[in-house]
Parts: structure tokens; sequence; C-alpha cells
């Protein structure tokens, strides 16, 4: 294992940069803020260790809370967990790939297999671990 963290609190997915009314393009500031909170999580979870320059695997698991309307009855159901509607599981693969840049690996484009899960618990939490890709283990028969 590379790097493991974990995030509690309101999860904030990447944004489109905004324009201002000059044509200046801007990242918004609660996206850029979050970006800085992962960013102290993992430079925390690295400690000294170098960034890697090698291929990785990216896990990330999104938290979020039960929505109200959902009974004890439907939270049992096996579907149930995983949290379908907004955002994308892309937008927080990009903020977390831009926030760990540098720090966990020298560049996003050396995390070779990614993972996004997002669920429903009973708290809220971004949990993310960066591994070396094991290539015994990944599953390259698919590819034939």
């Amino acid at each position: 294992m590379i790097c493991q963290f974990e995030v509690a609190g309101t999860i904030v997915p990447w944004a489109r940069p905004g324009q201002s009314k000059q044509g200046c393009r801007y990242t918004p500031q609660r996206p850029r803020d979050y970006g800085k909170v992962l960013r102290e999580a993992a430079s925390s979870a690295m400690g000294d260790a170098v960034p890697a320059d090698r291929p990785v695997e990216l896990f990330i698991v999104a938290r979020y809370l039960w929505p109200k309307h959902f009974s004890a009855k439907r939270r049992m159901e096996p579907s149930a967990v995983f949290k379908m509607t907004k955002p994308d599981a892309d937008n927080l693969l990009k903020i977390v790939k831009d926030a760990l840049n540098k720090i966990v690996y020298v560049d996003d484009a050396r995390c070779a297999v990614e993972h996004v899960a997002k669920i429903y618990d009973d708290y809220q939490s971004l949990r993310v671990a960066v591994r070396d890709v094991d290539l015994y283990t990944w599953p390259l028969s698919v590819l034939e």
C-alpha cells in the first residue's frame, strides 16, 4: 500500500471552472478548498515517502448519509446501498486525482487502474487508497 486515508464530512466533487465577467476562468471556491483538505490528508498519510513514478491503482469509496425517505425495509435491499444520483463518480475521481498529484504519484497519468464506489452509510466520508498495480491478480484476460 502506497497511501491510505479517510476524510470525514461533506464530500465535494470536482466542478467545471467558472468564468468571470472579464472572461477569466477560475475554479469554484468549494472544490478548491476540498482539494486542499485532500492534499493535506494525503501528505500526512505519505509522510516522508516520495511520490510513485510507476503504475498505481486508485480506490475511492464515497460514503453518503442515507436519504431520510429510505425506510428500514428499503435499506435492507441489496441494491439500496449504492448511491445512483449526483455527483457523478468521474467528478469524484477527478478531484481526488488532481489533489494527489505530486504528493502520492508524480503525475495523475500514473493511475492505471481506478475504482470508485458511491454508497450510503451512517456517516459521510471519502476513503482513498493507492497501491501498486498487482500484475499477477489484475484481470488482463478481459482484453483477450
